[in-house]
């Protein structure tokens, strides 16, 4: 549920609020339908070339450069592809909001009509020009536009989901854009958040310059101001509380020794967050804070329950992360050494799970998408 802006240096990871794009990591995911099922398959196109998507009965998975491949949420199996065909380049993300999924990649951003699975609009920029993630909701997409070099422009624009006729552009800095109903939220200089009315462009509220804004968690009322795993050096400011509506801050959470990387916010208000060592990337742990105290709830403090893999994300009421190629799942408030019913639970071990593979997870309910970044292969399972 993060929204990072460091763009150039290591990609953009969208903010995913409770009410948002499918299920996306770190958010909680919509509650599963009956379509949902357990399977396991391997990639039969082209690989995802980014994180899968869940929907009612669909698990929408971008390929470069800007199309979905589709499977079957009761079998794995594909339904259709739309932008599949002789896949090369990469893949900028994609997003899912009401009946539309938006995928981007170099000069293209396409929408995807989820019912039909054809194309419903697609965007091209001049020569020179990128899309980076799209973000949708409140029948609106929105896109960040990039040139070749930092110094080149950058501009914001949104488009209505149904057809794709332009609504507004505004020229912004380093920003990846994340819907929330009616707005759009970005960081952008000077790790400032900054969100805009959906329909016109306008600023509606904007963050405390003076409490760093590089990356934001949010939650079912709650929005956190956090680090982002993509910085570089050994401090950090301050995590703290910022009222959803305003943006302005509202508490101190945390003062981190080591970096905050990804997290979940319950929705009795507990922030579940991953700690990496500055030193060494393959060290760190988890931990838990209450939002509206502001207290430490718990740490781990070994391997077995830290895990190298940074996705969290919320299956039902509990957090689940990847540790030892096994899915863990904890109760947010009690943490992993809780005992009796509230006592930590773990699958049993996933070749698409394994640390070596740098998996994806993704929440629906209490289903869970295992997707290796270096493999082509899908799994979906139920939370232990």
């Amino acid at each position: 549920m993060r929204l990072r802006s460091a763009y150039r240096v290591a990609g953009v990871v969208l903010l995913v609020l409770a009410a948002g794009c499918g299920g996306a990591s770190g958010g909680p995911g919509p509650g599963a339908q009956a379509g949902w099922r357990t399977w396991a398959v391997g990639s039969t196109g082209p690989a995802p070339s980014g994180r899968c998507l869940p929907t009612g009965r669909l698990l929408v998975c971008p390929v470069a450069p800007a199309g979905f491949v589709a499977h079957s949420a009761s079998t794995g199996k594909v339904v259709w592809s739309v932008g599949a065909d002789g896949a090369k380049g990469g893949n900028a993300g994609a997003a899912v909001g009401g009946d539309r999924a938006v995928s981007a990649g170099g000069r293209t951003l396409r929408a995807v009509d989820l019912t039909a699975g054809r194309v419903a609009w697609t965007k091209t920029l001049p020569a020179g020009r990128t899309f980076g993630p799209p973000a949708a909701a409140d029948g609106v997409v929105y896109a960040a536009t990039y040139g070749a070099t930092a110094a080149e422009p950058q501009t914001l624009f949104a488009y209505r989901a149904s057809d794709g006729v332009p609504l507004w552009q505004r020229d912004t800095t380093e920003t990846a854009p994340f819907a929330l109903g009616g707005r759009v939220l970005t960081v952008e200089s000077g790790a400032r958040a900054v969100a805009r009315d959906g329909r016109t462009g306008e600023v509606v509220a904007t963050s405390d310059p003076s409490h760093p804004c590089p990356s934001l968690i949010g939650g079912p009322g709650y929005l956190v101001c956090t680090e982002s795993g993509s910085a570089a050096g050994d401090t950090f400011p301050p995590v703290v509380r910022v009222d959803p509506a305003t943006l302005r801050f509202v508490s101190t959470l945390w003062r981190p020794g080591d970096k905050p990387y990804g997290g979940v916010i319950s929705r009795d208000g507990v922030l579940v967050l991953r700690t990496v060592n500055a030193e060494d990337s393959s060290s760190g742990g988890w931990m838990a804070v209450d939002v509206r105290t502001g207290k430490t709830l718990w740490k781990t403090t070994g391997p077995e329950d830290g895990g190298t893999n940074d996705d969290v994300v919320l299956a039902g009421s509990r957090a689940v992360w990847i540790s030892g190629g096994r899915l863990v799942s904890v109760d947010p408030r009690k943490g992993p050494y809780a005992t009796g019913a509230d006592a930590p639970r773990r699958s049993r071990a996933y070749a698409e799970a394994s640390d070596n593979r740098s998996p994806h997870l993704t929440a629906y309910g209490t289903h869970l998408v295992l997707q290796p970044a270096t493999r082509p292969a899908l799994r979906s399972v139920t939370a232990p």
